[in-house]
């Protein structure tokens, strides 16, 4: 219902020209900061923020979308298999080759997934999500089984990490 309200994605926007500013950029923040909040004061763990999730209007008001889609993504992913993660966070559709992403790399996209130049997988989801299948569980590491609000914190570092690097991704799956 608001994505006919929103201009562009955040990823879509540090593509584009002009290149936002610093003030643009703390605004940003801001708004990300107090709608982060929001969501917590209010019950919701978002489960996946990334600069796809992150709309944007003309004017720099932010949108948070995908609120409601942790509830079908899982929590917990094998990090010996990205299979899971491939279906759920990297996102499909349209193939193109990018153009310059402003700083001398290349970019493939693939729907709302990226591919560096390399072709190495970025990621926004925190380390604790990730679990190796077949390990005995000892008592101080355990699989989560609900998201918590600091998994929304690590993600929203990421976004934040891109949006003052003008794009550059923070984490690769790899990491």
């Amino acid at each position: 219902l608001l994505r006919q309200h929103a201009h562009a994605s955040l990823s879509d926007r540090l593509a584009s020209r002009p290149f936002l500013t610093l003030i643009e950029k703390n605004w940003i923040t801001f708004q990300l900061l107090n709608a982060l909040q929001s969501l917590h004061d209010a019950g919701v763990c978002h489960g996946h923020l990334t600069t796809e999730n992150v709309l944007l209007t003309s004017w720099n008001w932010v949108m948070i979308s995908d609120v409601g889609c942790q509830h079908f993504k899982p929590v917990a992913l094998p990090d010996d298999d990205p299979g899971l993660w491939i279906h759920w966070f990297e996102g499909r559709g349209r193939e193109f080759g990018g153009g310059n992403t402003g700083v001398g790399t290349q970019e493939i996209t693939v729907g709302s997934g990226h591919l560096g130049s390399n072709g190495e997988k970025r990621c926004t989801l925190p380390p604790e999500r990730f679990f190796t299948p077949g390990l005995v569980k000892d008592a101080t590491k355990t699989t989560p089984t609900e998201l918590a609000y600091s998994m929304d914190v690590f993600s929203l570092g990421c976004v934040l990490i891109e949006l003052f690097l003008n794009g550059e991704r923070a984490l690769h799956l790899g990491d």
